[in-house]
């Protein structure tokens, strides 16, 4: 079994009838009519799963901002410097409100 650490994306996609859906992907945004081995999740299209694939695809972007504070926390030594870390997160967190 592969990782799933992404990145991931979620793309839109319009079926028969106009039903819509979300793809999450692991990959690039550029790839998405190619992922025959990329696809994490399929769902219907509303706008609550639209904000649900946005906190899922920056779960990777989170979990790298923590893991660097968290190691700062443990030896007093940035793996990046404090200003470049706090920046990680607010990325990550905007990333996850779908901004």
């Amino acid at each position: 079994m592969t990782d799933t650490f992404g990145p991931f994306f979620a793309g839109r996609s319009r079926g028969v009838g106009g039903f819509e859906t979300i793809c999450i992907a692991r990959g690039n945004p550029q790839d998405f009519d190619n992922l025959a081995d990329a696809q994490i999740a399929w769902t219907a299209y509303d706008h609550g799963n639209a904000k649900e694939a946005d906190l899922l695809c920056a779960a990777p972007d989170m979990l790298a901002a923590l893991e660097a504070v968290c190691k700062f926390i443990d030896n007093g030594t940035p793996v990046r410097p404090g200003a470049l870390i706090v920046d990680d997160i607010k990325a990550a967190i905007a990333r996850a409100r779908g901004e």
